[in-house]
């Protein structure tokens, strides 16, 4: 059995945004909501690759050396320690 699920909405879409996206679905045919939906899924990944970190060493996410870098030491772990204590 195969199933096609369509949603329906109404949205609120700024002019030049839309006059846009006319003209790409007429240039492509593709319909306008092919042409919107393409867009937001680009925006999405585009702001996911973002906040993504883009190497790995050994399976474990590594990240850009930004702001305030503090090396872990003994000395550091053991001053935090007794701070708890």
């Amino acid at each position: 059995m195969f199933y096609v699920l369509w949603m329906r909405t109404t949205l609120e879409i700024d002019d030049e945004l839309l006059l846009a996206a006319k003209s790409v679905a007429k240039s492509s045919n593709k319909s306008i909501g092919e042409v919107i939906s393409e867009w937001g899924l680009q925006a999405l990944q585009s702001k996911h690759s973002e906040t993504s970190p883009r190497k790995k060493r050994n399976g474990v996410p590594l990240f850009d050396r930004e702001g305030v870098q503090v090396r872990v030491s003994m000395d550091l772990i053991k001053k935090l320690q007794d701070e708890e204590s």
